[in-house]
């Protein structure tokens, strides 16, 4: 079980939350939620409404297409997956699985919504790095 301050110190490692101060990770650590997946086991299949971020602490996660088993991408500790499911209202367009075991930090897309309505200009530097991500791979 990690600490507030594990969690925090975790975040501030995620590109995606780079940006955020001391206080803001804080309030995101208070949201977040530690789960563990063993090695092969399904985190989110392809075409689930999307309803959460994670954040890999430790472990391996691989992301592929239902229709070809190969992977998109792969996430190590500190990167991040299922960002835009947190922002819109899509189902998920690939599916997700522990290649090994997988401590993850995960956000509901309800519990972000809420951060972001009570703190708006915490949206700044996320939508500013998602941007930099989207130019860079297309």
């Amino acid at each position: 079980m990690f600490t507030l301050i594990d969690k925090i110190i975790i975040l501030k490692r995620v590109p995606i939350f780079s940006g955020f101060d001391a206080e803001s990770l804080k309030i995101l650590s208070g949201i977040s939620e530690e789960v563990f997946y063993n090695s092969g086991e399904l985190i989110f299949e392809e075409g689930e409404a999307g309803d959460a971020l994670y954040i890999v602490i430790n472990g391996t996660v691989k992301i592929f297409k239902q229709s070809d088993s190969s992977a998109l991408s792969v996430i190590e500790a500190n990167g991040f997956f299922g960002e835009f499911a947190v922002l819109g209202n899509e189902n998920r367009s690939a599916s997700a699985i522990a290649v090994s075991d997988t401590d993850l930090l995960v956000i509901s897309k309800d519990k972000f919504h809420s951060l972001l309505f009570a703190h708006p200009l915490l949206s700044l530097p996320i939508f500013d790095n998602l941007i930099s991500r989207l130019v860079k791979h297309g």
